[in-house]
């Protein structure tokens, strides 16, 4: 059966339950680390309420001809289009056409001292953003600046927050609208001097976008300084490899033409208190199972992970698959546990790099990780079965605020599976047997 997969109502409690127990060697989210609400200092607001009209918004075509936004459709633009109610400072729609670069800028008549925002490293510019088109299959760039008086300037890219940001109009569960939190800081390295900022900021697209924009501002004293945490980007995009292939292949098992089994995917198999097995089933002998053999101790947990091979120095970036994107994966349950199961449930999340992995951000701190998504067996007993599951990857990603978490899907490096968490300690999972084939990001199923 192809399941399409609702969540849980025990996911918040296995949530809280599982902060700090995990133990496959990989030191899980402590409770520390993951999204929570970014915290404010004083905002200079750039465009929406509140703005003191210190820059001037205008539009940038193709040909690189510029001219101020008033709202209203401007015939002039070759391939761009801003409309809507800019004197009331409210959402504006962007459209970009042709399949060419084109822009919107905030422009100061005179330099602008945001200084005090930059205090701590800690500042961030904060927009948001209800993308309506971008492409998909491929990656086309799109960039902030900033500017100073003095000539220098700074660009972010922030491609994969756009492309991510598109898969929220197909879900019921994440805002239409969401917010981009880029530090200051990312600019600051790269020459800009705060003190007199000439461009607040610009945003070029190179191919056709539709999206509309609020509410941009600089927020001092907002997280700024730990890139990666609190829904804040990272500067710097090269740790990451863009998937945009219609399928990736996690990892699978499939014969060869000697009729062998043969790995294929960016990742390979292990497992923690338990023994790698490659089950067959005889009546699905064209089937390549992974799978863990639980030998946990009491009070232990098992865990079968699927983790980017060594040679790969890149992380997995997802953010073209969240528009209808989802995980799929079979999954066959040769035996329970010795030791009876409250529920017999599998869990399965998607997971970061650790603080102690090269990749990590910082030794202090790590990215967070997905959500923890339920495979129900005490209503549907699973043992002997072998089930299809098809994740909308949205709801991987999304926070309990409706918030995509662009800093998880960026820096995928592992999916991990494991029987639901047991608060008794005298329990064991040994004896639990399990085993995943085919596990795939498909991009529109």
């Amino acid at each position: 059966m192809n399941i399409k997969f609702k969540r849980a109502a025990v996911v918040t409690s296995v949530i809280m339950a599982l902060s700090g127990c995990l133990e496959d060697g990989f030191s899980y989210n402590d409770g520390k680390d993951g999204t929570g609400p970014v915290p404010g200092g004083e905002v200079n607001q750039i465009y929406g309420e509140g703005s003191n009209g210190a820059f001037i918004m205008q539009a940038v075509d193709k040909g690189g001809m510029t001219v101020d936004v008033d709202g209203q459709e401007n015939t002039a633009l070759s391939n761009i289009q801003v409309i809507g109610g800019y004197l009331s400072q409210a959402s504006l729609n962007v459209s970009v056409t042709q399949d060419a670069k084109a822009g919107i800028q905030f422009i100061a008549s005179s330099p602008v001292d945001y200084s005090k925002a930059t205090v701590n490293k800690a500042g961030v510019l904060l927009f948001d953003v209800h993308m309506k088109d971008f492409p998909s299959g491929k990656v086309t760039p799109a960039t902030v600046t900033l500017k100073s008086d003095d000539g220098s300037e700074g660009k972010v890219d922030i491609t994969s927050s756009l492309s991510a940001y598109l898969g929220v109009k197909n879900s019921d569960v994440v805002n239409s609208t969401q917010s981009v939190r880029i530090p200051l800081q990312c600019f600051a390295d790269q020459g800009v001097d705060f003190s007199k900022v000439t461009q607040s900021f610009s945003m070029d697209m190179s191919a056709n976008a539709n999206f509309d924009i609020s509410n941009v501002r600089v927020q001092a004293e907002a997280g700024g300084d730990k890139p990666g945490m609190n829904l804040v980007i990272e500067c710097d995009n090269s740790k990451s490899e863009v998937l945009t292939t219609p399928e990736s292949i996690v990892y699978a098992r499939q014969k060869n033409d000697q009729g062998e089994f043969v790995e294929s995917g960016w990742t390979y198999h292990l497992t923690s208190n338990g023994a790698k097995i490659y089950p067959v089933k005889n009546e699905d002998s064209e089937i390549g199972w992974a799978g863990v053999e639980s030998t946990a101790e009491p009070g232990k947990q098992t865990y079968l992970s699927f983790i980017l091979n060594k040679e790969d120095v890149k992380l997995k970036d997802v953010s073209q698959y969240l528009e209808k994107g989802t995980l799929e994966f079979t999954l066959w349950v040769e035996s329970y546990s010795e030791m009876a199961h409250p529920t017999n449930n599998i869990m399965v999340k998607i997971d970061t790099p650790t603080k102690n992995d090269p990749e990590s951000p910082s030794p202090d701190y790590r990215y967070p990780a997905s959500k923890l998504w339920v495979m129900s067996c005490k209503m549907d007993n699973c043992e002997g079965a072998i089930q299809k599951f098809s994740i909308p990857l949205s709801e991987f990603f999304s926070t309990t605020d409706g918030d995509i978490d662009i800093n998880i899907l960026k820096h995928i490096k592992k999916v991990v599976f494991f029987p639901e968490k047991v608060d008794d300690k005298s329990y064991s999972p040994k004896g639990f047997k399990f085993s995943i084939s085919d596990l795939k990001f498909v991009m529109n199923p």
